[in-house]
This record gives C-alpha cells, sequence and structure tokens, in this order.
C-alpha cells in the first residue's frame, strides 16, 4: 500500500478564520491525478464520479450542455462512447465505469435496466453497488453508509406523503431491500444500522438549513470514528476529500446565511483533521 508522507502532511488545517480551502475539489483532482498512483487515483475517482454521472445524464438529455468541471470524463468522450455503442453494442473501453455501457444501452433503447426507477436513481443505483464492490474497506463502507442515510431520509418522506417505497429506494444491498420492504417503524434495521436513531432525529428537524448541517456533522462524524490510524494512505486522502466537499459546500452559501452557519459548523470540527507534530510541513 502506497503512503503519501508529503503530500498529505503538506495539507493545510481548516480554520474557521479563513472562509477559504487550500483547494478546492477541481483543484484537489489534479494535485491527485499527478501524485498518487494509478490504483490508488481509481479509488479517488470513485467520488468524483457522482460528478460524471451527472454530466453523462446531461448529456443524454442535451448534447450540447455545460459539464460539470468536477467530473473526469469530458463531453467528447461521452460522444465518442455513445457513437461506440450504436455502431457497437458490446464493445468495452477503461475510460469509463463498466456499468456506463449498460445504462447508456438502456437509456437510448428506453429499456430501464430496474424497473419503477427513474434513470437519475438507476444510474444512482448501479454508482453505488460498483463502488461498494471497489476492495478498500474504508471507501466501500463509507459508500454504504451515505446510501443508508439517503435511503432512510428518502423513505421517511415517503411515509410522510404517502408515496411508494418501491420507486424512491437506490440499491440492491439488504438494507436498502429491508427498507424498501419493511412497515415497521425503524423500517426493521436498527440492528444493522447503529446510527438509525440520529438519523431519524435529524428527519423530524422542521428547518431544512439546519436538518442539513446535522446530517453533514453526522457525515463528519462517521468519517473520523472510521479513519483513526489512516495517516498518509489512500484513505486519508479520500477523508480529506469528503471533508472539503463538506467544507466546500457550505462556504457557498449566501453571505449572510452561509458567514453564520459556516462559522457554527467550522467550531465544531476544529482541529478534527490533525497530524503529529513532526509531520506537518506548513506549521
Amino acid at each position: 500500500m502506497s503512503k503519501y508522507y508529503c503530500l498529505i502532511a503538506g495539507l493545510s488545517e481548516i480554520r474557521a478564520e479563513e472562509y477559504k480551502l487550500q483547494y478546492n475539489l477541481e483543484e484537489f483532482k489534479e494535485v491527485l491525478r499527478i501524485n498518487l498512483d494509478k490504483k490508488d487515483f481509481e479509488l479517488v475517482t470513485l467520488f468524483y464520479r457522482k460528478y460524471d454521472n451527472d454530466n453523462l445524464l446531461a448529456f443524454l438529455k442535451n448534447y450540447d450542455f455545460k459539464a460539470d468541471p468536477r467530473g473526469n470524463i469530458t463531453a467528447e468522450a461521452f460522444a465518442e462512447l455513445v457513437k461506440l455503442l450504436k455502431e457497437q453494442e458490446s464493445s468495452k473501453d477503461k475510460r469509463f465505469p463498466e456499468y456506463y455501457r449498460e445504462f447508456i444501452l438502456g437509456y437510448l433503447t428506453d429499456k430501464p435496466i430496474i424497473p419503477d426507477l427513474s434513470w437519475e436513481d438507476q444510474l444512482t443505483t448501479l454508482y453505488f453497488e460498483d463502488a461498494i464492490k471497489c476492495g478498500n474497506k474504508f471507501i466501500s463502507s463509507w459508500f454504504e453508509f451515505n446510501l443508508a442515510i439517503t435511503n432512510i431520509f428518502t423513505a421517511i418522506n415517503c411515509r410522510n406523503y404517502s408515496i411508494e417505497l418501491a420507486g424512491a429506494i437506490v440499491g440492491s444491498g439488504e438494507l436498502a431491500e429491508m427498507i424498501r420492504n419493511s412497515n415497521a417503524k425503524d423500517f426493521g434495521i436498527s440492528q444493522l444500522f447503529p446510527y438509525l436513531d440520529e438519523v431519524m432525529r435529524i428527519a423530524d428537524e422542521s428547518n431544512l438549513l439546519e436538518r442539513e448541517k446535522k446530517t453533514d456533522l453526522l457525515k463528519w462524524s462517521w468519517i473520523e470514528e472510521n479513519s483513526v490510524y489512516q495517516y498518509f494512505s489512500v484513505e486519508n486522502i479520500f477523508v480529506y476529500l469528503l471533508q472539503t466537499e463538506i467544507i466546500e459546500r457550505w462556504m457557498k452559501l449566501n453571505q449572510e446565511i452561509g458567514n453564520k452557519v459556516f462559522k457554527e459548523f467550522i467550531d465544531k470540527l476544529r482541529g478534527s483533521f490533525l497530524f503529529p507534530e513532526e509531520f506537518k510541513l506548513n506549521k
């Protein structure tokens, strides 16, 4: 397993008094592309692939679309793939995840891969299933945790508004299937998902901004609890990516709300991404 002492030790701490980050997600992607070995960068691309998924859907709806620069795949590459699949359905291209071929062919022929789900949710399901099988315990667990939270919130909203669960829950794992088919108050998953009570309390929060903040704090706590002693590894880099995403999102709020919420939020996170003093380059 590769170690990235200089890269990780050189990452600055997030400070409450500085409303900025050392790198945004787009910039950090290019830093990682240069510094990580091939297999580790492939793991990192799992994080960025959600932006590729959004770009793919936008491309299929309108070839003349504006791509999210945080993705890895260009509009030109998408065009090449679609053209290739139209000419030869069995073709493969290592630049793309394997499930893109299945999804694009289904979309172009209007044959759903997963009945009852929207095209967006079908792609999300394929994405999570692929990421969970990545072979890295920490990264796989993160995707399982994130998927669980998403499905629990969705299930609660469905119950509150009498919406059919079958067409709303994504993923095909045990937790997703139990949520999809359970009438129990706890969806039958309290023994499988120890964060259920906290997620359900957050779902009861009427203030949407406060709900988002509490959800991000829960995710941050999970990240910290599950990344202990992961210094200088690709897991450590993935942690930094996840935390950067959270901070970047709050910094993009409008000035009046964003500054107040961000400062309250960051005060709780201060000092949570620290390295041994002897390894710090920018003290």
